[in-house]
């Protein structure tokens, strides 16, 4: 049974146990699959969190974070994506004290989320979230070469690494600042990840 001040880390976690029935139901692979590139991406990703809250974030240094995290979230854990959207709704109202309680908790949800491998399904679900941004920017040859690329990764014969480089040329060329600024999208090398500093 959870204790008061362990609630929010009890309800955050049996969210996360929960399974998404709607994806159960998906016909693409659900089974976890990694590459070096996503190693690396998930070992950066878990040392700037870890980095995160020292010094302590304000709520809305944490909000932009954590909205820096959003399709990565979606993509590793949609159960986590959707609670820890839920913890940090009212974090604009918490005392300090709150405010700290709050973040370690979203802090270890992220950390938790990125300990694994995204499944080829919630991958392909988070990168046509983000295709969606483009929907009246794109010309139709645009349109379908992005969704060529997704589809091939769906089906297991292209690489994540190929979409999310697409995504993010398209939105630096068309200045979508949302999307460029997304974790998930930026690229990582051996030397960034073991260097001990996060540039994401």
């Amino acid at each position: 049974m959870c204790g008061q001040g362990k609630q929010k880390q009890c309800d955050l976690y049996y969210s996360h146990s929960v399974t998404d029935k709607k994806a159960e139901n998906m016909t693409y692979q659900r089974q976890p699959e990694s590459s070096d590139e996503d190693a690396l991406w998930r070992q950066r990703a878990r040392q700037e969190l870890i980095q995160a809250l020292n010094p302590p974030l304000s709520a809305g240094e944490l909000i932009r974070l954590h909205s820096r995290y959003k399709y990565a979230l979606m993509a590793y854990s949609p159960q986590l994506y959707k609670s820890s959207g839920r913890l940090l709704s009212q974090a604009g109202k918490l005392s300090p004290a709150e405010l700290a309680e709050t973040a370690a908790v979203w802090q270890q949800a992220l950390l938790t989320a990125f300990s694994q491998p995204a499944t080829r399904a919630n991958m392909t679900n988070a990168l046509m979230h983000m295709q969606g941004y483009f929907k009246r920017l794109l010309s139709p040859a645009e349109k379908q070469q992005m969704s060529a690329a997704i589809e091939t990764y769906r089906t297991g014969t292209g690489s994540a690494e190929a979409v999310k480089h697409l995504l993010l040329t398209t939105a630096r060329h068309y200045q979508t600042d949302y999307l460029c600024d997304q974790a998930i999208l930026q690229p990582v090398t051996a030397a960034q990840s073991h260097s001990g500093r996060s540039s994401v």
